[in-house]
């Protein structure tokens, strides 16, 4: 409304904000059986998008937001990007080997860091990473947000080896 049509129902002393009872046809699309059959999509793959649970189940944009929302109780959200996938054992082994690292050059009293070689070899991972869209799942509203490791290694993984000026790639399997 604009505030020349407010200013006219405040005129005719209307105090109630929220609108009036209008006529017509009620919305049919949210109900139990529309309801249902979203919940037993959204369990099945996470990763529905709403093109998809349009033509699924033949209903708009606007009451499958409501259905989400208001009776679900879902959002769609973006997984977060970590490094790495890390089991507790991992963890714990990088703590364990950091430690005594960390205290024998605590303080700048040891130069030995510079001695730390590293190897003389490049992997090339390839990736087929996810857009931002394909990422996004469906979570209730007290879950946690979800999380991705932020690049899958795929098995055409490849070493080279660069001696006296020549490169090798090499093929390896996972």
């Amino acid at each position: 409304m604009t505030i020349y049509n407010w200013c006219a129902e405040f005129k005719r002393d209307r105090v109630n904000l929220s609108d009036e009872f209008r006529d017509g046809r009620l919305s049919t699309a949210v109900n139990y059986k529309s309801i249902h059959a979203m919940r037993r999509m959204i369990e099945t793959d996470r990763h529905v998008a709403y093109h998809d649970i349009r033509a699924s189940l033949g209903i708009g944009v606007r009451q499958i937001q409501s259905i989400l929302h208001k009776y679900l109780g879902m959002k769609n959200l973006c997984s977060w990007w970590i490094p790495y996938n890390l089991t507790k054992a991992q963890k714990t082994d990088r703590v364990t080997l950091c430690n005594p690292m960390l205290n024998r050059f605590k303080d700048g009293v040891l130069n030995l860091v510079w001695d730390i070689v590293t190897g003389d070899e490049t992997w090339i991972y390839c990736y087929n990473p996810k857009i931002k869209q394909q990422s996004t799942v469906w979570v209730h509203q007290n879950e946690p947000k979800p999380t991705k490791v932020a690049h899958k290694r795929s098995t055409s993984k490849r070493i080279i080896f660069n001696e006296t000026r020549h490169a090798a790639t090499f093929a390896l399997e996972s």
